[in-house]
């Protein structure tokens, strides 16, 4: 379980994520020295192969993702108070020339350091801009990309260093600090899946239901700015399924059915779930002032309320079921509360 999750779907992710976050980067740098509709484009395109890949490591929060707090840094998600924005604002207004770096931001609030603020500074140019001011803005955008990156390539070099947090997984035992046995590190990627899971329920069905049944024209979910809200809860249910798949949870499923036949309905069920979800998430009508009618229509609302419905099994299933058969203690999960 515990080397297929990690040697097939987290190490080769952060990869993806710190390979495109590179070539987001250089794209804004385009942007600053040839500044045109084409070059913004072209990195508005790229940012949007960073979300992408962000959205593939979103919910592996452990190990090198919260060693300095990069998960949040990279993505201070979810923002309801609009802490990024007001930030991103004061910073345009005040035009600080010591924060044009990788290394000044990284100083910074979390709120100005990852990609809702490039978010900001791509996707929400005024139509006045003075060309010092958009200069500004795009080397601003910059050197936030670049923190970005720089995030990106440490927590890559975390795993994979000799010594690094993929060995600590994969060599768990007595002598481990981490993982003391093979079933500590088998439970933490669990645990992953679950958060996943709850993440997906909470800061993107949950906010997308009550704007639909509000009728409101915005839900605040991730990167709805950028209009890539519905590419990331798909990339990121998508990414679940796979988690799921290389932990071989299917298997542990198939074990139990064999052993009790009352629960041989669980793996068809747990099938049928990722599909839905997968299914709702590229259907269900985003709320924008167009489609307020539609959005809070009783279908959309079926729809997102089965999504939650989905979620909430599989999370039980995973955690109720399937953990103690594989011998695994889930524990306390950090998004539970109390």
């Amino acid at each position: 379980m515990v080397v297929s999750a990690v040697d097939n779907t987290i190490v080769p992710a952060y990869q993806f994520f710190a390979d495109v976050s590179a070539k987001a980067t250089d794209a804004v740098a385009q942007w600053c020295d040839t500044p045109s509709p084409a070059t913004l484009q072209a990195a508005r395109t790229a940012f949007t192969g960073s979300i992408h890949a962000w959205a593939r490591i979103e919910h592996i929060r452990f190990g090198p993702a919260r060693t300095d707090n990069r998960w949040q840094r990279i993505a201070f998600l979810p923002d309801p108070r609009g802490v990024v924005r007001r930030q991103v604002a004061k910073t345009l207004a005040e035009h600080p020339q010591n924060l044009l770096s990788a290394q000044a931001i990284g100083d910074q609030s979390a709120a100005l350091q990852g990609l809702p603020a490039v978010e900001i500074l791509l996707f929400a140019l005024p139509q006045d801009d003075v060309p010092e001011a958009l200069a500004y803005r795009c080397r601003l955008a910059h050197a936030i990309s670049a923190h970005v990156a720089m995030l990106a390539r440490n927590m890559v070099d975390d795993w994979t260093a000799p010594g690094g947090w993929r060995q600590r997984m994969v060599s768990a035992g007595p002598q481990n600090k981490d993982y003391q046995s093979p079933n500590e590190a088998a439970s933490e990627l669990v645990r992953t899946l679950l958060t996943g899971l709850l993440i997906v329920r909470e800061e993107m069905f949950l906010p997308w239901l009550k704007a639909a049944e509000a009728k409101k024209p915005w839900a605040g979910l991730p990167f709805e700015r950028s209009g890539r809200a519905r590419d990331v809860v798909s990339t990121v249910l998508h990414a679940l399924d796979n988690f799921h798949k290389a932990l071989h949870l299917e298997q542990v499923v198939e074990d139990m059915g064999h052993k009790d036949k009352s629960k041989a309905w669980i793996k068809k069920w747990m099938r049928a779930a990722f599909v839905s979800l997968e299914r709702d998430a590229a259907a269900i009508v985003l709320p924008s002032s167009d489609a307020l009618e539609a959005a809070g229509s009783e279908e959309n609302l079926k729809a997102l309320r089965r999504a939650r419905f989905s979620i909430n099994g599989l999370r039980q299933i995973i955690g109720r079921e399937i953990a103690p058969a594989a011998a695994l203690t889930i524990g306390f999960n950090e998004l539970d509360g109390d």
